[in-house]
């Protein structure tokens, strides 16, 4: 099949405008791919987590300030075992 010699620049120059549109929206125009947007939606539903419990952890070791002296004594490594046992709920 044979193509006539004024449509082939036509061809070329979709196909440059097509990767050029898409060299410009991933770089500049905020475009990200699926595994990207999973990851970011991932880290906002933690941080929405994280954010929603911080005022009950706070209102549960103010109701135990004698808890959090022990938790500043025990080895980070170990302190698992401390919340575990005192029900801290945090």
């Amino acid at each position: 099949m044979k193509v006539p010699a004024e449509v082939k620049p036509a061809l070329w120059g979709a196909a440059g405008g097509a990767i050029a549109a898409m060299i410009i929206g991933f770089v500049w125009g905020g475009w990200v791919t699926g595994g990207t947007s999973e990851k970011n939606a991932a880290l906002v539903a933690q941080s929405a987590v994280e954010q929603a419990f911080v005022p009950l952890c706070v209102a549960k070791a103010q109701q135990q300030p004698d808890q959090l002296i022990l938790l500043k004594k025990e080895n980070p490594y170990s302190r698992r075992g401390l919340r575990d046992q005192s029900r801290m709920g945090f």
